[in-house]
């Protein structure tokens, strides 16, 4: 009802305007005192020994006395809410080092409990000595239920009815899709409907794992609806968040979920949270009982916990699938962090149960209870078959794991690995070759049933769909209706593939074009549907036959083939025999000969999941920094002991390259480790260590990076600007950032080229032999191209600058709150401030107009409508519709979209007047 309005938040009027921002006064450090004796004592004997170990005795003491403090400063302060007594009042030196308030004296006509009251309210809502990382206790080895053909036979196995396991309402959440669950379902009921403990499920995909999150939730709605006299109105004061891979994913179970948690409860709501992490992401997850979002975006959320400790704090139930993303390079650490942040939040949460009303007066969007507060979150994940599940038990604190093997799996699934020669000297090559075998494939494997044949490019589908069309596709005369499917896309080559029976699918194609599809394929209609992988871990269209088209990738100049991840493949697989329709399923992997054995094992479950945090150590450490988590080098090492890395460290000292060493030989690694991390963040001015090089403060660039998810390299780019950069250094800076890079294809130097002599600033270089050719220079181009609303034919270009655009807005946020909290450099913020709008508005500035920034509107529509006198939202207004589409030679209807464009935009106007 209103939650956000995406109208005037992209639309800038013809004035520029200036805003000017204060800098927040730094918050002091707060210093322990005098250590205790018995920690000094045994700090003094040892440190002959070791100074590292020596210093983390030292800060061990500090930390005692700090917590000490911190205990009695909370009671002080609670002790002063509930009473105006003057002597119970704090005093403003002890408020001084729990605030951010300035040093200067309050008046002395100042009202002591007024002055009290404004204290409070710069002091953070829970104190970071209540939510510090617990000291590392080894847990006991969860026990690990392996359910296999063996050890539970199919005879012994049972379907347990729904109604016999739920009472109503909550059963009617799968009234709509079956009455009884199936074997896999029903082996893990008893854990997760009789009690809270945390679980890890893992099992094959197609077996039935959606299933095992809806029952944690419904024993999360049958408590809540017993504590209520009339059995109804679920509470949103305890929230369940369910973290998938893939928006795609998201988005399906928002769907699904949206329609069938109305059959539990028609006051059930759900929201589905993969934008940025504005205040309207807080408002959505405030409003809802069920959160879907992905591990990027909740880490994006979870970043400011402090600030919504309430609220993030109020989830109990953690749903996370795919676990096994903790293994991916480049996400796995994002997910790993996000699992430890959430268990500091429940740290923070369970300290400040006892709710004051000032308290709930200065929390934003706090609907929970001291009861919701009080009580644990619980954990559910499932995974693709995993050899070390006992591994991600202990991250998540399960004393149970259950590891399921393909018997349990609805429709059999048979696996062949087919070795297809070896690949020599080209790897490209041997991937076109690949091409000619699909046929044979399909016609010995398929039984004349739906297929899909996964390739690893956009171009690979399309290509290989023409060819299929011609050898392997059906006559138009056999089946008249796809000549219908055919004439509603307007793609030549999608619409000559579809009349023969084939198609492709991939992120490319028009949203309309891949419905079309999808909907074809689902009603048979197609035999052989080429896609990417998208298709695996997003929409569900399963195949009788599933092919993979090669086990390698190209990615890009700088990086070449590589092989596809473990996880992607087990999807694709997945995706063979179709519920219901088949009895069984077939997937097929091409790959050379020399890695078939590999596939052979690979097809049985995932390897061994490792760790991906030490890669982005740096930038983790500095997010807890950031949340004062981490407050000294000791509590670094503390955290990083919560970790699933440090679990894995004691299994597999090899992979981590600790081999041979002792345990406290890796503590001291460790220990190193983080030090040099701290020492980095503190070299680049992002941190500050304390003059005895034990406490750390977080500075500017400490928030600045954290909430605004920069990586290390990137913020020392935007500490690094000088004080007078204009708008072609932030080009240049932007650039830079490794994650705004794309590799530069030999398809795309012509078209890139082509674009650089159309935009605004140039790159270095005679303008006759420039050319572009490395990764940063393509960026560059295109973020101006974005700006200048230059046409790219290429939709794989204008896929990726539309990314470009998104991350380089972040940046460039990121660079002007540094230059507003950090350095106090006022050009570079203003600078920052005019590109990040020409980057939201595709203009570069008012001089451009205001139309083109509308959907449809483009540079020579612009052009044509000044020249009848159409400028701006008032002569739009002002004109008919005809009037409109003569000016500029455009169809009905575009004058009247583009009317009531303006007027959705002048009825939402803002008007703002300046008395001086």
């Amino acid at each position: 009802v209103g939650l956000s309005s995406s109208i005037g938040t992209t639309v800038s009027s013809n004035e520029d305007s200036t805003e000017s921002s204060a800098s927040s006064a730094a918050k002091p450090s707060d210093r322990g005192a005098t250590n205790p004796s018995t920690i000094t004592n045994r700090v003094a004997t040892n440190q002959h020994r070791n100074p590292y170990q020596a210093q983390m005795q030292r800060m061990q003491a500090r930390r005692v006395e700090e917590a000490n403090k911190a205990v009695e400063e909370e009671k002080d302060a609670d002790d002063a809410s509930d009473s105006t007594d003057d002597d119970d009042e704090p005093t403003e030196s002890n408020l001084e080092d729990r605030s951010s308030t300035s040093n200067t004296a309050a008046p002395a006509n100042t009202n002591p409990l007024q002055q009290q009251q404004e204290s409070e309210k710069k002091l953070p809502l829970v104190h970071h000595s209540l939510y510090k990382p617990p000291p590392y206790r080894p847990r006991p080895e969860p026990r690990v239920h392996h359910l296999t053909a063996r050890t539970r036979p199919q005879q012994t196995r049972h379907m347990l009815p729904v109604d016999q396991v739920f009472r109503p309402p909550v059963c009617n959440l799968w009234r709509s899709k079956f009455h009884s669950f199936n074997n896999l379902q029903s082996e893990v009921a008893q854990a997760l409907v009789n009690s809270d403990d945390n679980i890890v499920v893992s099992a094959p995909t197609g077996a039935g794992k959606t299933a095992v999150f809806e029952m944690a939730m419904g024993r999360l709605f049958a408590s809540d609806l017993r504590g209520r006299p009339d059995g109804h109105g679920i509470s949103k004061s305890r929230k369940v968040v369910y973290i998938s891979p893939s928006k795609a994913l998201c988005e399906e179970r928002y769907d699904d979920w949206s329609q069938r948690l109305a059959n539990v409860d028609p006051s059930l709501e759900c929201a589905c949270v993969t934008g940025d992490a504005g205040q309207d992401s807080y408002r959505n997850i405030a409003s809802a009982h069920v959160i879907v979002t992905t591990p990027e975006k909740w880490d994006g959320i979870t970043r400011r916990w402090t600030d919504h400790v309430f609220l993030i704090g109020s989830v109990k139930l953690l749903l996370i699938d795919e676990v096994h993303l903790l293994g991916d390079d480049s996400r796995g650490c994002t997910l790993e962090a996000v699992i430890c942040r959430m268990k500091t939040v429940q740290r923070a949460a369970r300290a400040k149960a006892n709710l004051s009303s000032s308290d709930m007066e200065r929390a934003t969007f706090a609907n929970t209870t001291e009861e919701a507060l009080k009580s644990d979150m619980r954990i559910v994940t499932v995974s693709a078959t995993l050899p070390n599940v006992s591994d991600i038990a202990a991250f998540v604190e399960a004393n149970e794991a259950y590891a399921f093997d393909s018997s349990y799996r609805p429709v059999p699934l048979t696996v062949h690995v087919c070795g297809q020669g070896y690949v020599g000297k080209n790897q490209f090559l041997f991937d076109q070759g690949l091409n000619s075998r699909v046929p044979g494939i399909l016609r010995e494997y398929s039984d004349g049933r739906p297929s899909i044949v996964f390739c690893h490019t956009k171009k690979d589908t399309e290509k290989l769909a023409t060819d299929l069309s011609g050898c392997y596709g059906t006559s138009t005369q056999a089946n008249p209706q796809l000549r219908n499917i055919a004439n509603q896309t307007r793609v030549a080559a999608l619409q000559r593939c579809l009349q023969r029976g084939m198609a492709y699918h991939h992120a490319g194609m028009d949203a309309s074009d891949r419905r079309l599809v999808e909907q074809a394929f689902a009603s048979g209609m197609i035999r052989a549907l080429c896609a990417t992988s998208t298709l695996a871990m997003g929409v569900n269209l399963p195949a009788h036959l599933v092919v993979i088209k090669g086990t390698s990738a190209w990615r890009g100049a700088g990086v070449g083939h590589q092989e596809i991840d473990p996880g992607t493949l087990l999807q694709m697989m997945g995706r063979a025999g179709r519920p219901g329709f088949d009895t069984s399923g077939t997937a097929v992997i091409m790959t050379d000969s020399k890695s078939k054995s590999r596939y052979e094992k690979l097809s049985v479950g995932l390897e061994t999941v490792e760790s991906r945090l030490p890669g982005k150590l740096v930038e983790t450490i500095n997010t807890e920094v950031s949340q004062k988590v981490i407050t000294d080098a000791s509590l670094a090492l503390d955290w990083v002991k919560g970790t699933f890395f440090y679990g894995r460290i004691k299994k597999n000292p090899v992979f981590y390259g600790m081999q041979g060493k002792t345990e406290q030989q890796q503590d001291e690694y460790l220990r190193k480790q983080c030090l040099l991390s701290l020492e980095e963040l503190h070299r680049a001015k992002i941190v500050e260590l304390q003059s005895d090089g034990l406490g750390l403060k977080p500075l500017a660039g400490s928030h600045v990076m954290s909430r605004n998810m920069v990586d290390f390299e990137a913020m020392k780019l935007i500490i690094a600007l000088p004080h007078d950069a204009g708008p072609l250094q932030l080009l240049h800076m932007l650039s830079n950032i490794k994650g705004l890079q794309k590799p530069v294809r030999r398809n795309e130097k012509k078209v890139l080229n082509d674009a650089h002599k159309q935009i605004k600033y140039k790159l270095d270089g005679p303008p006759s032999k420039v050319r572009v050719q490395k990764p940063e220079e393509k960026v560059f181009v295109m973020l101006q191209c974005a700006i200048g609303q230059i046409y790219l034919e290429d939709t794989t270009l204008r896929q990726e600058m539309s990314h470009m655009v998104e991350y380089a807005g972040r940046m460039i946020g990121a660079c002007e709150q540094y230059s507003i909290d950090g350095s106090g450099h006022g050009q570079v913020a203003l600078e920052s401030l005019l590109l990040g709008r020409s980057l939201a508005t595709s203009l570069w500035g008012a001089n451009d107009g205001v139309l083109n920034q509308f959907a449809g509107v483009g540079q020579k529509t612009v052009a044509r409508l000044t020249m009848a006198g159409i400028k701006n939202f008032a002569d739009v207004v002002t004109k008919s519709s005809n009037q409109i589409e003569q000016a500029c030679g455009r169809r009905s209807p575009f004058g009247q979209e583009l009317r009531t464009a303006v007027q959705k935009v002048l009825d939402n106007a803002l008007s703002l007047s300046a008395h001086i």
